[in-house]
């Protein structure tokens, strides 16, 4: 990350979280799915019914996710459930040193996870997140661009919680993009200035 310019020697990697539409519960032809779930996946920030997934974007241009959770949760939960955090106190008590994660401003700010700052700004917090909104953004790339690769993400009308197994339809494309990254790299890649692994490697995780 150092050589996008973040001021942070102990970045692993940026988070965001990530909605995925799906059809309505009980519409077109979703008919094995209960009517209880209308209220449980619909998301009042999106206006729709979806599942979010929260991704970590490391700096070799790998991927891991974390979900599914319902539409409505909100990508701080995700962040406490997602066992990432136990990983990276579990990670300090082996090594001694501290390592964190970088989110926008849903996330919060503590000894494993920095955020965009909030609230009342000085000139030197509105710089940091100038600087930081534009690292941050290469994991909404990430998103758009597994998003362009498999089309089928965004139709929303085939994506049926009665249906197909769509959430694991997610995790399959996020594997396969890790796999299109080994071989030809992304954005992230070419500005972070590191190597993605093999395929092997990456298979080997």
């Amino acid at each position: 990350m150092k050589a996008m310019g973040a001021p942070f020697d102990s970045l692993v990697g940026l988070i965001d979280g990530n909605f995925l539409q799906l059809c309505r519960p009980l519409g077109l032809g979703n008919f094995r799915a209960n009517v209880d779930l209308q209220e449980y996946y619909y998301s009042g920030k999106e206006k729709c019914h979806g599942i979010k997934f929260l991704a970590l974007l490391f700096p070799n241009g790998m991927v891991a996710i974390a979900g599914p959770s319902c539409g409505r949760v909100h990508d701080a939960r995700m962040l406490r459930e997602s066992g990432w955090m136990q990983m990276l106190y579990d990670y300090e008590q082996r090594t001694g040193r501290t390592m964190f994660v970088f989110g926008d401003a849903a996330f919060p700010c503590n000894r494993y996870c920095q955020s965009m700052r909030k609230g009342v700004l000085t000139i030197e917090e509105r710089a940091f997140n100038s600087l930081m909104s534009r690292i941050r953004i290469q994991v909404e790339n990430a998103f758009a661009g597994m998003q362009n690769t498999f089309n089928f993400l965004t139709m929303a009308n085939h994506l049926r919680l009665g249906g197909r197994n769509t959430k694991r339809l997610y995790s399959v494309a996020s594997f396969l993009m890790n796999c299109h990254v080994c071989f030809y790299g992304n954005q992230f890649v070419a500005k972070s200035k590191l190597d993605p692994p093999s395929l092997n490697e990456f298979i080997q995780m």
